[in-house]
């Protein structure tokens, strides 16, 4: 594992504003009302943002983003979490919990919208079970010679 730069300011990590090993859920509250920049990325990917544009939302780089989650799966699951890790390896498990729980909501919808309109059905079969439902990969064409009609 890479080593953490070394900060020239005084002030913590961005991903520790608001972090909390205690909390239940997202080990994330809120500051005097202003959630965290890793609370604002876990809640923007929960409610169907791309990463990108809950970075920007939270006001980090993409490329933060993408160090915090690294740094996170950096971790093994059977070694014991280094506390200077722990906030990051939290982070990256609440941002893939996050995404799970945003596409499982949208399937939801999916399916209940099937009961209304026929096509949304369809649609859902043809990419859940596409050997069944999906358009058919053989296609035969029947022309006569030199490809005019029959």
């Amino acid at each position: 594992m890479a080593e953490p730069k070394e900060r020239k300011r005084g002030r913590p990590p961005l991903i520790m504003l608001g972090y909390d090993p205690d909390a239940t859920e997202t080990h994330w509250r809120s500051e005097e009302g202003i959630p965290s920049p890793a609370a604002m990325v876990i809640s923007a990917i929960r409610n169907s943002l791309f990463r990108e544009a809950a970075a920007e939302l939270a006001g980090i780089s993409k490329q933060c983003l993408y160090d915090w989650l690294q740094r996170g799966r950096d971790h093994h699951e059977d070694d014991p979490i280094d506390p200077a890790d722990q906030p990051y390896v939290y982070f990256a498990d609440a941002v893939t919990r996050a995404e799970r729980r945003s596409e499982f909501e949208i399937v939801v919808a999916w399916k209940n919208m099937a009961l209304e309109d026929w096509r949304a059905g369809k649609e859902l079969l043809a990419r859940r079970h596409p050997e069944r439902w999906g358009p058919s990969a053989t296609r035969v064409e029947l022309s006569g010679p030199g490809g005019a009609p029959v």
